[in-house]
């Protein structure tokens, strides 16, 4: 999204520990979901960028002189930096998931875990244990919280930022993980409980 990266840049040219005051930041907030709830009616008198685990946090200065955190990229709709990390440990095994679909090839066709056909659109590979599950246990193992990894925006997508960490992560990961395909309604119905 173009707004996004217009912000993105914004944010991150801000010096640190500075109160701006920013109609176009204003604006933004404004479009955060908790707008109200986070203002409780006082008038915002600018924003400051602070230094926090993984980067920065934002916050709206209160007329007050209190500061309320709040998220940029939810005002545009965006998801969280959170997401953006787990994005980045997906994006590192996915030639892996990749590989393991290509597999089990039949010509054009690929086999699914029950033996029935599938065209490759209509299947998907699924970790039979949750992805969260086995990424809380890497990040257990190397003593680190999702905030505390470093992402970067290749353009495509977020990667991580630590390459050495990145080959530990799949290492981890194809140890640890067994993968099936399945046909995309198996896979919905799996996780829908039904």
């Amino acid at each position: 999204m173009a707004g996004g990266r217009y912000f993105r840049r914004k944010i991150e040219v801000m010096p640190f520990d500075t109160v701006v005051e920013d109609p176009e930041l204003l604006w933004l907030f404004r479009q955060h979901p908790r707008f109200h709830e986070k203002t409780r009616g006082l008038r915002v008198v600018g924003f400051v960028k602070r230094r926090a685990p993984g980067g920065y946090a934002l916050y709206a200065v209160l007329e007050d002189g209190s500061e309320v955190d709040w998220s940029w990229r939810r005002a545009l709709g965006l998801k969280g930096r959170r997401e953006d990390v787990i994005q980045a440990f997906r994006a590192a095994v996915s030639g892996d998931v990749l590989a393991a679909r290509d597999r089990r090839r039949l010509g054009p066709l690929l086999i699914a875990e029950d033996g029935s056909l599938l065209p490759p659109g209509e299947a998907h590979v699924h970790h039979e244990e949750e992805f969260s599950r086995i990424l809380r246990e890497f990040l257990a193992r190397e003593g680190l919280r999702l905030e505390d990894v470093e992402v970067v925006d290749s353009g495509l997508g977020y990667r991580l930022k630590d390459g050495d960490l990145e080959e530990r992560w799949r290492r981890f990961h194809a140890e640890r993980t067994r993968l099936s395909l399945l046909s995309k309604e198996q896979h919905r119905q799996l996780h829908s409980g039904g």
